[in-house]
């Protein structure tokens, strides 16, 4: 898990992405981070630090195109963040996010639209309007409300 840590920053992602392409059909990314997440959990107690590599974990499978090893770690990342801050800690809307992006990128609109407004909403109230995380929660939901339009207005002609 460490190592993977230290792998999975912006810099090196791509790096660690070469290292499974190397190895091929030999491992299966999604079954090799399940079993490292059940390794780390097994070593700690700590829910927040177990969110923090759920999400890791899921963002990185998400960027490896491994959306159906992805999306269950995003969600669990939600429950346990719900459960440990409460529903509107910044922690919360960073899960939603997270999720919202994968349900997103999947064409789940109608999925990732009320996790958008829902992370926008809770960003506005604990950082502000203007901190950047929750201007980048804006920008995600207006892109989401963009392509639903642009993907009707298709579907109409």
């Amino acid at each position: 898990m460490d190592m993977f840590l230290k792998l999975r920053t912006e810099a090196r992602q791509y790096e660690l992405t070469g290292y499974w392409l190397a190895m091929a059909n030999r491992f299966d990314m999604v079954e090799g981070y399940n079993a490292m997440i059940a390794r780390y959990e097994g070593t700690s107690s700590d829910p927040s630090e177990l969110v923090y590599r759920l999400n890791q974990t899921a963002i990185f499978l998400y960027i490896s195109a491994r959306h159906e090893g992805a999306e269950p770690l995003c969600r669990r990342a939600l429950g346990i963040s719900e459960k440990v801050f409460g529903p509107e800690h910044p922690d919360i809307a960073q899960s939603l996010n997270n999720l919202a992006l994968l349900l997103d990128s999947k064409g789940d609109y109608k999925g990732a639209e009320p996790l958008y407004r829902r992370a926008l909403a809770i960003y506005e109230k604990s950082l502000g309007h203007e901190h950047p995380w929750t201007r980048t929660a804006r920008e995600n939901l207006d892109n989401l409300l963009k392509t639903k339009k642009k993907s009707w207005w298709k579907s109409w002609k």
